[in-house]
C-alpha cells in the first residue's frame, strides 16, 4: 500500500478531536463498504456500520482499530498523528476543568 500523504487523508478526515473522528462523504461511503463486508466478524463492526448508516457525526476513535489496514485505515492514523497535540491540549483542559469542578464543590 502506498504511504498516505496529509492531502489523500483530507478527501476521508473532515476532524479529528478528543470525541471522536469527524469523516468526509468519501470516508463514510469508504467505511460503509469496509464495514459492509465485515459486518459478520464481531459485533463492534455491526455498532459501527450502524452509526455509519443513521448518520452520527462523530465515531468513535475505535474505527480506526475497525477499518485498519485499508486507505480509510491509514487516513485515520495518519490523522491521529497530526492532531495529537491538540487532543492532547484537549486532555490536558478537560483535565485542569474537572479538577477546578471537583476543587469547587
Amino acid at each position: 500500500m502506498d504511504k498516505m500523504t496529509e492531502t489523500e487523508m483530507r478527501d476521508y478526515i473532515a476532524a479529528v478531536d478528543l470525541e471522536g473522528i469527524t469523516l468526509t462523504y468519501s470516508g463514510r461511503v469508504a467505511a460503509r463498504i469496509i464495514l459492509e463486508r465485515r459486518k459478520d466478524w464481531t459485533a463492534s463492526h455491526e455498532l459501527m456500520l450502524s452509526r455509519i448508516l443513521n448518520g452520527v457525526e462523530k465515531l468513535p476513535h475505535k474505527l480506526g482499530r475497525l477499518v485498519n489496514k485499508t486507505r480509510l485505515g491509514a487516513a485515520i492514523e495518519l490523522a491521529r498523528k497530526l492532531t495529537r497535540g491538540t487532543r492532547r491540549n484537549q486532555k490536558r483542559r478537560a483535565r485542569a476543568k474537572a479538577r477546578a469542578a471537583r476543587a469547587a464543590a
